[in-house]
């Protein structure tokens, strides 16, 4: 996802800008790139739609935004294929404003039925990477790093998945690696917590 600010009517603001997904054994192939300057359909599904718009920012870029600073869910866009394998996703996100400590900003990706990986930046001051199994509900912490999140400040989020090996960059520091194979391959969203306009 390419020049993109979301954000959500309930606790926290998000924005995302400039998410692009490279295979990772042929690099160079742009597999999926949205840049909101077309004014063309998105080409995501949305889940828990939630207060999405799209928006001019302060410096005439299209952004997507959403505000969920009143609601208790936690809506998403989705994009990709559930084939895909080995991958790096970059998006640039703003939080604007938060209502509630569960606020955060979260990329799942190699979503299977039986269970994903997490990206979350949550406030003031993690980067975390979990791994989510959706029945009997659960969230493992596969690593942590640490950040200082500032309201109104761009950030840029690159995470690399091939094969096991998983890196999560924070303005090109890696502040999280670990190695983990119970999910392979499968498609992305973006999303924010409750309390959070981005």
């Amino acid at each position: 996802v390419h020049g993109v600010q979301w954000s959500m009517p309930s606790t926290k603001d998000i924005a995302l800008s400039t998410a692009i997904i490279l295979p990772a054994e042929t690099p160079g192939t742009v597999l999926f790139q949205e840049n909101f300057e077309d004014k063309k359909p998105l080409p995501f599904t949305f889940i828990e739609k939630g207060n999405w718009k799209q928006k001019t920012d302060e410096t005439g870029n299209q952004v997507y935004e959403i505000v969920n600073l009143t609601g208790t869910g936690y809506p998403q866009i989705r994009f990709g294929s559930p084939a895909w394998e080995n991958y790096t996703i970059e998006y640039r996100t703003r939080m604007l404003d938060s209502t509630s400590a569960l606020s955060d900003v979260f990329c799942t990706f190699r979503s299977q039925q039986r269970g994903w990986y997490i990206q979350t930046l949550h406030p003031p001051d993690s980067v975390f990477l979990l791994y989510h199994v959706p029945s009997p509900q659960s969230d493992e912490a596969l690593g942590t790093g640490p950040m200082s999140v500032v309201k109104g400040i761009w950030y840029s989020v690159r995470i690399e998945a091939r094969d096991a090996q998983l890196r999560v960059f924070l303005d090109n520091n890696l502040v999280v690696e670990t190695t983990d194979s119970r999910a392979s391959q499968g498609d992305i969203t973006l999303g924010v917590g409750p309390g959070l306009q981005a």
